[in-house]
């Protein structure tokens, strides 16, 4: 067991799947960017927030967004290189975000 266990770099698994989760969160955000522009709102394009980066990881969210018709959108992003049907952990923050803005 312990010939195995010396094989497996926690830190380098820790390390590759935040540089994939902070990836992904590029990715969204510069999505929903995008497509507000080309809905013509760039002046909501220029208020979508990277809430995780800027303020930290603690919100619920990582993304404060906004549909065409300007109301507000809160986007977790959940990111993996798995297939489509790879289980995620969701904190009960999220949870609990998600819950009270769908109420």
């Amino acid at each position: 067991m312990l010939h195995i266990a010396r094989k497996f770099d926690v830190a380098g698994r820790d390390e590759r799947n935040r540089a994939l989760g902070r990836a992904g969160e590029e990715r969204v955000l510069a999505h929903e960017r995008a497509a507000l522009r080309t809905a013509g709102r760039d002046d909501l394009a220029r208020k979508v927030r990277w809430v995780s980066e800027e303020d930290g990881d603690g919100a619920g969210y990582d993304i404060a967004s906004f549909g065409p018709d300007g109301r507000a959108r809160l986007i977790e992003v959940k990111t993996t290189n798995g297939w489509e049907r790879t289980p995620f952990h969701i904190s009960r923050n999220e949870l609990a975000v998600a819950e009270e803005w769908m109420a």
